[in-house]
């Protein structure tokens, strides 16, 4: 009668075959540019002069609703959001958000003027711009490293104004041009994101930056994870108007 022997188990080995298959399951499928304090970078790393030239190869509109003050120790997704390549059809997933607080952005009170919860005369909801950019040294890479930038409210309208600029004098949209992107100190609203013009992304590039922009138009809608505590409950704005449920 022939007794096998169990083989020893390298534990070692095994937990580290282990964390790695778990890490790659559960990191983070997109990837953010930060303006934190006025500084562009990008995981942690600051750009160089505060700029950085880029093909912006995917863009959306965006709104964020957050009930609560913003906190720095306390990394939450908005309550309610809306990603949409058009503004008009802004609406959020009921299911997807942790609290849909209407059904559609266009008739929630928080995002009309002068419902800020602080008693402000801005909107509680938050209308931003969600930007998908690639890097000038990844043109002819058909898998490039797409990363992605949330524009500040006070910044949208350097962008629209960009996008029109573009679009009236060199007849392209932003992913046919090499775009400077940086952030400058602002008076009003502590910095702002500018966008200006560098050149014309070659013949050659225009096709597969196409297949990259793409690609991107249908990645860049993604959502953000549900808070696991309970939100909180809108505030009344000061003004006295109550926060409704819906």
């Amino acid at each position: 009668m022939t007794t096998a022997i169990a083989t020893p188990i390298d534990m070692k080995k095994l937990m580290q075959e282990s964390a790695a298959k778990a890490m790659e399951q559960e990191k983070p499928d997109n990837k953010f540019v930060s303006f934190k304090s006025g500084v562009l970078s990008y995981n942690g790393n600051a750009a160089k002069d505060n700029k950085i030239q880029v093909i912006v190869v995917g863009s959306a509109f965006e709104n964020q609703f957050f009930p609560d003050r913003y906190d720095s120790n306390k990394i939450v997704s908005p309550q309610c959001w809306a990603v949409s390549h058009e503004e008009d059809t802004l609406a959020p997933d009921q299911d997807a958000c942790t609290k849909a607080v209407h059904t559609d952005c266009e008739s929630c009170e928080y995002n009309a003027w002068e419902s800020d919860l602080g008693g402000g005369k801005g909107k509680a909801c938050k209308n931003t711009r969600r930007l998908g950019l690639m890097t000038l040294d990844q043109l002819g890479s058909a898998t490039p490293d797409v990363v992605y930038a949330r524009l500040p409210v006070t910044s949208v309208a350097n962008w629209s104004k960009y996008v029109t600029q573009i679009g009236n004098v060199v007849k392209r949209p932003p992913w046919g041009v090499i775009t400077e992107m940086s952030v400058v100190p602002d008076a009003k609203s502590q910095f702002k994101v500018n966008f200006q013009f560098m050149g014309l992304i070659e013949d050659e590039h225009l096709e597969g930056v196409h297949a990259i922009y793409d690609q991107v138009h249908k990645e860049i809608l993604f959502g953000y994870p549900k808070n696991v505590d309970e939100p909180a409950q809108p505030a009344a704005k000061a003004a006295g108007v109550k926060g409704k449920k819906f």
